[in-house]
């Protein structure tokens, strides 16, 4: 008997089940464009019951509702769950493979592993059952389960009717249900002399109308299968072409993002270039106002011995006017010698003018530098047993190189010395009852901020120190050549919060002895890691290192202080730092100074 899908509503995991008792009207091979063949029903049961409304598509598992009301004897549970007049036992169910332990769930069972349907046997109108064509191999090409399998005699194929082999030989090496296309292509003999496919013929014949309704089954699971291909396929293409606009709308977004990073720094540019250009004219208005009052000067001093008692210049051998008195040239000589006497006599008053303003000026500095009287440096010694005395583990000992007094910043060691004194001296006094507070500067011995150093110390106290290393490396190993320090500070640029590491600021010796930590290292790590801004001018940044930090296991530093600096490079003009001139680099580097030791003594009086 053809199979029969069970009702949308059932929910039992069979999804044929077989029929022995429906009537089929066959009487019409299909040819003629008839109706699809009329299911009767032979026998309800219990008899004595009233009929269920829901027929052969009721999905109900209680027993008790079978046994007061009557059922097709076709549905599964009127056969294995009814009792009383006419139902069929358990008995007269088919189930295969015949001879094994019956499965305790019979056609309920929901497992799907082929190797149970062929160690336990299940009603032959379970689903598994055809899917797998367990148990159904039948010798003269008879029915088992319903399903008809050529070549007769054969093993069953495993697959049945998903067998998608295409090989002529496996056919006739295995047996396959009438209905799949490969049989009816390779018309296979049935076992009785007969073929099947190709509309069959003789005995075959007989069974063209099973045949055909199976081929109507596979037909529509077919369509099934190929429709859930199709909007398989359709929901690929709709997911790529999602990715690809989102793909599309990224990189749109992305070269937004770009023009606008363009545009901002050409406006920056030409903001820049319009300030140089201002500062250009200013300065070229200043050389202009001066050379008017110089060009003035010369006149005023030029035409002086030449202008008469009225101011106008004329001839000395010129007629006097009528209006005026005769006067004798022994008298007009006196009063032109006069008047040259009265011009030499303002032209060295300006002269006294001027070296009075300049000597001045002069005394202002002069007193300046005597009020910031030049001391000797203290010089230290890396590994010297004086380097450690007297100030503990360091905890509040702050090393730094002279800021700025290098090739990268360029700014002028004189200024940068100038600049640390002056913000240092009084520091030191303000905190004079703190012992432990140390500053040591760590610079090559006879470089230009060394001398500097020592040119412009106005310091005496002996709290602020100088060592006197071999290499710009040895700021990363104080704490190992007796001088530990818990705090270091290095000069960097606004980008500083990336982490990246220096490669021609000094500060790379840091980032190397930090440790390998990912990409950027330890110290470049926990710089990204607490910021993610830009920085700005004159502002310190502390970053606290790891305890498995060489910087700290072994240097003894916990605490790296980023200043961002000011820079009279020149490659450096159309950066923020960039300054124009030395006075307002020395006002930049006080405030560096102020920061970094106002950060400085606040971290220090609480515990790393």
């Amino acid at each position: 008997m053809p199979p029969k899908k069970k009702s949308a509503a059932s929910d039992s995991d069979d999804s044929f089940i077989d029929d022995d008792s429906e009537d089929y009207d066959v009487s019409d091979d299909g040819s003629n464009g008839a109706k699809a063949p009329v299911r009767t029903y032979a026998n309800w049961i219990p008899s004595n019951q009233p009929h269920c409304s829901f027929g052969f598509g009721c999905s109900r598992k209680n027993p008790k509702h079978f046994e007061e009301e009557s059922h097709p004897s076709s549905h599964p549970l009127a056969k294995s769950g009814a009792s009383g007049g006419g139902a069929a036992s358990n008995d007269s169910i088919d189930w295969v493979p015949r001879g094994k332990t019956k499965c305790q769930f019979g056609s309920e069972c929901t497992r799907a592993n082929p190797k149970h349907f062929e160690e336990e046997s299940h009603p032959s109108s379970h689903n598994k059952v055809k899917e797998y064509s367990i148990g159904l191999a039948v010798a003269g090409g008879g029915v088992a389960g319903g399903v008809r399998l050529v070549p007769a005699g054969l093993p069953a194929c495993q697959y049945g009717l998903k067998c998608s082999r295409n090989n002529p030989n496996h056919f006739k090496e295995e047996a396959h249900p009438t209905s799949h296309p490969k049989v009816s292509e390779l018309d296979l003999d049935d076992g009785s002399g007969n073929t099947v496919g190709g509309g069959g013929s003789g005995a075959g014949g007989g069974s063209g109308g099973d045949d055909r309704r199976f081929s109507s089954a596979d037909e529509e699971h077919g369509e099934q299968e190929k429709k859930q291909a199709r909007d398989k396929q359709r929901e690929m293409e709709w997911k790529k072409d999602e990715e690809k606009k989102k793909k599309q709308h990224l990189e749109k977004e992305q070269r937004e993002k770009d023009r606008g990073k363009e545009k901002e720094k050409k406006e920056k540019e030409d903001r820049e270039r319009k300030e140089r250009e201002k500062l250009r004219e200013k300065a070229q208005a200043r050389e202009k106002e001066k050379e008017k009052e110089k060009e003035k000067e010369r006149e005023r001093a030029g035409g002086a011995g030449a202008t008469g008692g009225s101011g106008t210049k004329r001839p000395l051998d010129a007629a006097p006017p009528l209006n005026m008195a005769f006067v004798p040239r022994d008298t007009a000589a006196a009063l032109v010698e006069e008047t040259k006497k009265k011009a030499e006599q303002r032209q060295e008053e300006e002269q006294r003018q001027k070296e009075q303003d300049k000597q001045k000026a002069e005394e202002k500095q002069k007193k300046e530098e005597e009020e910031q009287e030049i001391f000797p440096l203290c010089i230290i010694k890396l590994g010297s047993a004086a380097g450690g005395e007297g100030h503990g583990d360091g905890a509040q000992s702050l090393a730094l190189p002279l800021l700025c007094a290098d090739s990268l910043w360029a700014c002028d060691p004189s200024v940068a010395a100038r600049a640390a004194m002056s913000v240092i001296k009084p520091f030191l006094a303000k905190h004079k009852e703190d012992a432990l507070i140390r500053i040591v500067f760590v610079e090559e011995a006879g470089s230009l901020a060394f001398e500097a150093l020592q040119a412009h110390n106005a310091v005496s106290d002996s709290r602020m120190l100088v060592v006197q290393s071999t290499s710009p490396a040895d700021i990363a190993q104080l704490g190992e050549k007796g001088l530990p320090c818990g705090f270091i500070a290095v000069e960097a640029d606004k980008l500083y919060y990336k982490g990246k590491r220096p490669t021609r600021s000094r500060a790379h010796h840091l980032f190397d002895k930090s440790g390998n930590e990912g990409s950027l290292g330890a110290l470049g790590s926990a710089t990204s890691a607490r910021y993610k801004t830009p920085g700005k001018l004159a502002e310190t940044y502390a970053v606290q290192l790891k305890a498995s930090s060489p910087l700290l296991t072994q240097a003894k530093c916990h605490t790296v202080l980023h200043v961002i600096v000011p820079s009279r490079n020149p490659k450096h003009h159309q950066e923020d730092n960039y300054l124009l001139d030395d006075a307002a680099a020395f006002t930049g580097l006080k405030k560096c100074y102020s920061n970094l030791l106002d950060n400085f003594y606040h971290l220090s009086r609480t515990k790393p």
